[in-house]
This record gives C-alpha cells, sequence and structure tokens, in this order.
C-alpha cells in the first residue's frame, strides 16, 4: 500500500508553508459588462437591497428610503487586497477604472451619492449621505479606517460646512469631511453615464482622480483631482475594496456601476522571513509525517484485522457449507435459503481480498438474476500480501530537505 506519494508530500508542504493570507499575488480583473453571473463569483453585494442586474451593480434600487439615513449598499470584490507588508514596508500600487450612473428620476432635489473604497473589513453600511460608508450615524465618525473617493450629490453642511451644496468629486480619510474636492459637472437628473480613472502612486504616495461630467449635454474630461497620502498610515495591511452609496430618505435616486477594472501591483516579501517561515515549514512538515503516520497505520491495521476476521470467518462457513449461518438473525426463517445462498456467494466474490478476482457489476447481475451459476470459490480465505512503506524512505525525506535547506542558505 503507497502511504505517501511525491504529490501528497508536495501539497502538504505548500499548505503548511505558503497560507493564502501571506500570498504576494496582485489583484487584477477586467469586467467592461457586469451582469448577475459576476455575483458572488467576482463581486459580493451587501446593504439594503444591493443587488446585481443585467445593467450592472445597482447599490441602490431607486427606491424611496425609510424615515431617518435613508437607503444604504455596498459591493466589494471577492478577494481583499494586500495593500502593503508590515516586514518589508513596501506599497502597492494601484489603478481602477469604472462607469456610473447616479439618477435621481429627474428629480431636482437630490443627496447622497456613490463612492470607490478601501477599508478595513467591516460590517457597517451607513445610508443617506453617508454614502455607504462605515459611520456611526450619532457622532459621525468612522467606525472603521476608510479612504474614499466620493461623488457627492449635492452637500451637507451638518460634516462639511466648508463646501458648498454644488455636485463635486472629493476625498475622504475616515471622515466624511473632505481632505479636498473640485466641482463636479454632473447629470443626476438625466442619469447620465459618468467614468472615472483612480491612480495611486506608491513612489510618490500621489491618489489622483479623473473624471467626466457634462456641459451643454457633451461628455467633458474634467481637470483631475490629486491628494498626497502615505496610505499605510491610514489602512491595515489588508483591505477589503469597491463602491458604496447612498441616498436620501425623500429619494428614489439610483447608484449603478456598470463596468469595472482593475490592477495593483505586486509586493515582495522579506527574503529573511520567507526563508525562516520555509526552514521552520518544513520541520513542522516532517515532524507530523513522522508522529501521525504511525497512528494512521495503527488505526488502519485494527480496522483491517476486524475487517478480515469477519470475512474469514464467512468463508469458513462457506467452506463448511454453512454459509447461511452469517445471515442477519433478524431475518428469522422468513426467507429462501437458495436466494440467500447465491446473494451471500456473490458477496463474498465482491469483497475477494484480490481485486483482480473480483467481478464485474454484469457478472453480479447476471448471477442474482440467474442467467449464470454460483461462482466456485476457495474454500479458505485467500491471502494477499501488501508492500508496506520503508521507514527509510521518510528519513530519505529529511534527508532530501535538509540538502534544499541547506543550498537555500548558501544563496
Amino acid at each position: 500500500m503507497a502511504i505517501f506519494s511525491t504529490t501528497y508530500l508536495i501539497t502538504s508542504f505548500l499548505v503548511i508553508f505558503f497560507p493564502n493570507n501571506y500570498a504576494a499575488a496582485s489583484v487584477t480583473f477586467n469586467l467592461t459588462h457586469i451582469g448577475p453571473e459576476s455575483e458572488n463569483l467576482d463581486i459580493v453585494t451587501e446593504g439594503d437591497a444591493s443587488y446585481i442586474s443585467n445593467n450592472g451593480i445597482q447599490l441602490t434600487p431607486g427606491d424611496v428610503g425609510p424615515p431617518g439615513w435613508g437607503i444604504g449598499g455596498r459591493a466589494k470584490y471577492i478577494r481583499p487586497l494586500h495593500l502593503w507588508d508590515h516586514k518589508s514596508g513596501e506599497l502597492a500600487s494601484f489603478f481602477t477604472n469604472f462607469t456610473f450612473v447616479i439618477d435621481s428620476n429627474h428629480a431636482t432635489k437630490y443627496g447622497g451619492g456613490l463612492t470607490f473604497f478601501l477599508a478595513q473589513n467591516n460590517s457597517v453600511i451607513t445610508g443617506g449621505d453617508a454614502m455607504g460608508l462605515p459611520v456611526d450615524v450619532t457622532s459621525l465618525k468612522a467606525s472603521t479606517r476608510f479612504v474614499a473617493v466620493r461623488f457627492l450629490a449635492s452637500g451637507n453642511p451638518r460634516w462639511d460646512p466648508s463646501v458648498s451644496n454644488d455636485d463635486r468629486v472629493g476625498i475622504s480619510i475616515s471622515s466624511l469631511a473632505t481632505v479636498t474636492y473640485k466641482k463636479w459637472l454632473s447629470n443626476v437628473p438625466d442619469g447620465g453615464v459618468c467614468q472615472a480613472w483612480i491612480t495611486y502612486d506608491s513612489v510618490s504616495k500621489k491618489l489622483t482622480v479623473s473624471f467626466t461630467g457634462f456641459e451643454n449635454d457633451t461628455v467633458v474630461t474634467q481637470d483631475e483631482l490629486a491628494y498626497t497620502v502615505d496610505l499605510r498610515k491610514h489602512l491595515p495591511q489588508w483591505v477589503i475594496f469597491g463602491f458604496s452609496a447612498g441616498s436620501r430618505d425623500f429619494s428614489n435616486q439610483r447608484h449603478v456601476v456598470r463596468s469595472w477594472s482593475f490592477h495593483s501591483s505586486d509586493i515582495s516579501l522579506n527574503v529573511k522571513d520567507y526563508k525562516a517561515r520555509l526552514i521552520v515549514g518544513v520541520w513542522v512538515t516532517i515532524i507530523l509525517i513522522l508522529v501521525v503516520l504511525p497512528v494512521v497505520l495503527w488505526k488502519w491495521k485494527k480496522k483491517k484485522n476486524l475487517e478480515d476476521e469477519e470475512e474469514e470467518h464467512e468463508f469458513d462457513l462457506h467452506g463448511t457449507k454453512r454459509l447461511v449461518e452469517a445471515a442477519d438473525p433478524r431475518l428469522g426463517s422468513d426467507f429462501d435459503q437458495e436466494e440467500l445462498k447465491r446473494l451471500m456467494t456473490v458477496g463474498l466474490w465482491c469483497a475477494h481480498p484480490d481485486p483482480h478476482f473480483r467481478p464485474s457489476m454484469r457478472q453480479v447481475i447476471q448471477v442474482l438474476n440467474c442467467e449464470t451459476s454460483v461462482p466456485t470459490l476457495p474454500s479458505d480465505m485467500p491471502v494477499v500480501t501488501y508492500s508496506t512503506c520503508p521507514t527509510s524512505l521518510l528519513y530519505g525525506v529529511t534527508s532530501i530537505v535538509q540538502d534544499q535547506l541547506l543550498k537555500m542558505g548558501n544563496d
């Protein structure tokens, strides 16, 4: 019996040494037309009534919200982003582009808006002018850390008295106040399709936002918005990212994201830390194999012995023409002995210790249907030998690993 194959050893090695939360892969995707097939495959929707339709991510459904803070919704990419690494201090760059619609259904009185955000993992979604961001409705303070680019449909002086009521694009850091903003030539009453490009450069630490608006019913690209910020000071190493939106309780405003692309740079692992984890992981695996293997073998052997004893007993009864005695006593005497003998003989045939002597399904059916004769089985249970895994193999594995670690250490 082959107990540990090379594939099994490699798989165990990778699972223990390289957990998903230590991976350094970048995140890249391009969803040119977001539809229901993206739900829970690429994107996870959360909130009052968020969902994905054939027209894109419906962050708010267009219904009038309940009295108070209104409606809020959120959609995040299914995988978190490794934004920066604590050991190396390395920070990722990223670029994203998306098309979106904020539609007040021809109403000239509207509020709330839509954001692209990066945040600490959380479940707080505050509607209305908080735009689905994680904010406490009483204190107006952030419940978790976030950085958001906000497309605001009119202002709210309650938390941002420095700005006008004009529609605008702003950047917020763990607050509903904006650190910088520009006026946005939106077309919210008619639901105009807009586009945005957001770039973060990890070298210059500059967050840049370009976006389109409308002038005389014509799409125009407005002057970019930029802000210098070290995201390592404001966000954890791993962040969720995506879109959030909110509409006021008097509004039946819709917020829709139609397409979305994203790309982040790789983060290199700290080489010394990587090698240390690797060495520890190798020895943990070897110890697990040496400790667990004897227990597994003992349990397997014990179970096999019980099965063999039961099978041997039935073969003994078969050899002495008393196979019917092995029948379940609960059957009593209400059965045809010849049919039962045929059935139990087929059972012994199927349980033959040597797989090469076991019948095919077709042969079993033919015997049970009396289309062919019952097979002649040996009176004693056949003995089959199994090859075992030599102990030297385990020490051989240890030697190979040691050689590889020595080579790595000399690199």
